[in-house]
């Protein structure tokens, strides 16, 4: 059990079908939230908020959602607001990767990238935004990465649409302030999430999961992490969970790495 104290309040967890953004809904429910979990995957991620539900006996609902449609994304929030009564977090997860030398991104790639990484987002900002101002209170969390640091090649197109969540992370975190709501950004580290899994059966040449994990193991070595080990979903769920409770209310506006250290110098 958590000993952060969520009671009484209530999450949006987009992208939380699986990986990092389940493991928040999750951290949420144990900690006393109603939870609306939302991801494409409607099936699976009305199966994850069952499972949440039945493991931590809290409320959890959950809504089929395509993060790049404005009208999806308002209607969602406001349905879960609704519900609850009330939306005290909301944590923007969604997102996808893609790796190509920069010359081989096509237009509807570059736009699709956008489309969920950072408009995506931004949606849910907003969305979010409107009831949390009303209510003079609310904490929005938002996914970004470590690749806005690191410059890594063939991810030119991923970082970019991250490093504008960041930037508007930035500006709203100032522009809410007055009106009792924070904005802050999280950057995960090597995470073997389902988007790092497409990764190493490219790498791999749809290996054996004892290839998967040794090509893993290779990467995170290259990178020089001081800690010496990769994140697992649950430490990027902590560090949210902190953020979205009263022991981190006085930061806002901030970008926060999980990563063993890995952008120390950055």
């Amino acid at each position: 059990m958590s000993s952060i104290d969520l009671t009484g309040k209530a999450a949006f967890v987009t992208g939380s079908a699986g990986g990092m953004g389940a493991a928040c809904a999750r951290k949420f429910a144990e900690a006393g939230a109603a939870v609306a979990l939302a991801d494409l995957q409607g099936d699976k991620v009305a199966q994850q908020a069952e499972s949440i539900s039945k493991d931590t006996g809290g409320k959890c609902i959950s809504f089929p959602l395509d993060v790049s449609k404005w009208d999806d994304v308002e209607s969602a929030v406001a349905k879960a607001a609704a519900e609850f009564g009330r939306l005290d977090i909301m944590v923007n997860c969604a997102g996808i990767g893609m790796r190509k030398p920069f010359d081989e991104f096509t237009q509807g790639d570059v736009d699709r990238i956008f489309d969920i990484n950072a408009k995506g987002v931004w949606y849910g900002c907003v969305a979010a935004g409107k009831v949390m101002v009303k209510q003079r209170s609310g904490v929005i969390i938002n996914f970004a990465s470590i690749a806005v640091r690191l410059g890594v090649p063939h991810l030119t197109v991923y970082a970019g649409s991250k490093a504008a969540v960041c930037a508007f992370t930035q500006g709203l975190g100032r522009e809410l302030a007055p009106h009792g709501v924070r904005v802050c950004a999280v950057l995960p580290g090597h995470v073997r999430t389902p988007m790092m899994e497409k990764d190493l059966e490219l790498w791999t040449n749809h290996g054996t999961e004892e290839e998967k994990a040794a090509c893993f193991a290779e990467l995170v070595a290259q990178e020089g992490i001081p800690l010496g080990h990769p994140q697992q979903p649950e430490d990027v769920a902590d560090t949210v969970l902190f953020l979205a409770s009263d022991m981190a209310s006085n930061i806002t506006a901030q970008i926060v790495s999980i990563d063993g250290g890995c952008t120390i110098s950055y």
